[in-house]
């Protein structure tokens, strides 16, 4: 094995090759490679860019996780929401017998009880850091799920989140989770970035900034509930661009 920049790569031989036929292969692709999630596709740069923003936005707010949590515990799946979560919980998992983990209750009863009453704090802090890791995987599932993402994080890469998570229905350790999304990153809005446009009685009524004169200087004040209903449209605009419903441990 060496290294080229900060990726670990290594040199494998196929069957029947001499030593000056090779391939370097990261040490990432050779990990990662044969696992269930590997029957789904990585988004495109430019999605897997916005998306990062978004989840690290919602990862940076505990509060909105725990909402999100909350949100999921009372959930009614569409028909759609439920044959992706089965899917991606029977490729993820290599087992049969998903149909019985369709509640937040029972999936989330897979993790281990220490995970489980932490799972707020884990996840906030998961969401945040992501997209610092190459092993973090942002794919999305087949064309009968045009609008569903797949995101996969690697709980090692977080202090305190103490792999093995939880374990398989069939008994295998779960090292990572696996969070459902709906993108609407993509619906048809008539603009070029690929989101919604606000409509007019979305966009709120302009505050204007009180002067206040300070010797010969003219002093511009931003009102603080300007400043938060900012951050807090942000935050909802992010969370509409991503909508996640399910959540659940993974190998």
């Amino acid at each position: 094995m060496f290294k080229i920049g900060e990726q670990d790569l290594v040199i494998t031989l196929n069957d029947g090759e001499q030593l000056g036929d090779f391939n370097m292969v990261s040490v990432l692709e050779k990990e990662v490679g044969g696992r269930e999630d590997d029957h789904f596709y990585p988004v495109s740069a430019s999605e897997r860019h916005v998306a990062m923003d978004a989840v690290s936005l919602l990862g940076g707010n505990e509060y909105l996780v725990q909402q999100l949590l909350q949100a999921g515990v009372d959930a009614r799946f569409t028909a759609e929401q439920e044959a992706a979560l089965h899917l991606t919980m029977g490729q993820m998992w290599g087992e049969g017998g998903v149909e019985g983990y369709t509640s937040q209750d029972s999936r989330l009863g897979l993790l281990f009880p220490q995970h489980r009453e932490r799972l707020p704090h884990i996840l906030a802090s998961s969401l945040l850091y992501c997209s610092r890791h190459q092993d973090t995987r942002l794919v999305y599932l087949p064309s009968d799920f045009p609008d569903t993402r797949l995101l996969i994080l690697n709980m090692s890469n977080y202090m305190g989140a103490d792999p093995p998570i939880g374990r398989t229905p069939g008994g295998s350790e779960c090292s990572r989770l696996a969070v459902l999304y709906h993108w609407a990153g993509q619906r048809d809005s008539g603009s070029d970035s690929g989101c919604d446009t606000p409509t007019e009685e979305k966009v709120p009524k302009k505050v204007e900034p009180e002067e206040k004169p300070a010797g010969n200087k003219l002093m511009v004040r931003v009102p603080t509930a300007r400043r938060l209903s900012n951050s807090l449209a942000l935050e909802k605009r992010m969370m509409d661009v991503m909508d996640v419903f399910a959540i659940f441990p993974c190998p």
